[in-house]
């Protein structure tokens, strides 16, 4: 006897129930607060609704995860193409979008802020801001980074390297024109 592949519908219901809140909480990071969780409520919703077409055309999608994370990458890539004013963050807003400083080793405090304080600096800069965002934000490995991006792994750790390199110059050489004022 042949077993049927399940209905699209039930494949998105089940994926929506498993990655909802995660795909939810990429996307906010990614918004501003003026447009808040609304905004990215509808970016989520888009998401399964372009992977729900995508697997009533009759394709198959192997890693859905990593599907709903590239689907809604690209959604976010086209509304901030069409949106024209900068970003301001402030420790408000970070707090609005998930940061929290709680009350963590002295030490990984530092490190959050120093990646939160890396991520503000590359808002502008969509690829190397994502690559941060879920290397160290999120815990991914390179190989989760490079199926939703489309990059070699490769190319994903020399890229991180030389991003946390530059900052770390940026910051040593501000701590020592402190130390000499």
């Amino acid at each position: 006897m042949e077993t049927l592949d399940p209905r699209p519908a039930d494949v998105i219901s089940e994926a929506f129930v498993l990655y909802r809140d995660s795909i939810a909480g990429h996307c906010r990071r990614f918004m501003n607060a003026r447009e808040g969780a609304d905004q990215a409520d509808d970016v989520v919703q888009d998401t399964f609704m372009n992977a729900l077409d995508y697997l009533n055309k009759g394709k198959r999608i192997e890693h859905m995860k990593t599907f709903l994370y590239s689907v809604a990458n690209h959604l976010l890539i086209d509304r901030y193409r069409k949106q024209k004013d900068k970003k301001i963050l402030s420790l408000d807003m970070l707090c609005e979008q998930g940061f929290d400083p709680g009350y963590e080793d002295l030490s990984l405090l530092q490190n959050k802020m120093d990646a939160w304080q890396i991520l503000n600096e590359l808002k502008h800069q969509k690829k190397a801001y994502a690559l941060l965002h879920m290397r160290y934000m999120k815990g991914m490995q390179y190989q989760e980074i490079s199926e939703i991006t489309g990059l070699k792994s490769n190319l994903i750790a020399v890229t991180l390297h030389r991003l946390m390199k530059r900052h770390l110059k940026k910051v040593t050489g501000a701590k020592a024109a402190m130390n000499l004022s």
